[in-house]
């Protein structure tokens, strides 16, 4: 009789990555939603936000993109300095 093959609870994983990518997803939102192009402040049309938050998403969510990022910000800290940096320059949120 062989061994009952031990059974994984990923619900804990799932709930975490839920979180984590509802974050990515509010970061993204905000920043579409106030974002301007070049330096006359053109405000793009809701249907050109639409392409770029969509454009975002599945960049997000395309895993060759999350190593390349992985490599540029191997560390969280230096990844969320960075974030802040943006910030300060009134690039993000």
């Amino acid at each position: 009789m062989s061994e009952p093959t031990p059974t994984v609870d990923m619900t804990e994983g799932i709930e975490r990555r839920k979180t984590e990518w509802a974050a990515l997803d509010a970061v993204i939102q905000t920043y579409s939603d106030d974002y301007e192009y070049g330096e006359e402040g053109y405000t793009p049309s809701r249907i050109e936000l639409s392409i770029c938050y969509d454009f975002l998403q599945g960049l997000i969510a395309n895993d060759d993109f999350l190593a390349a990022i992985a490599q540029v910000y191997p560390v969280r800290s230096t990844f969320t300095a960075e974030i802040s940096r943006l910030k300060g320059e009134g690039r993000g949120s």
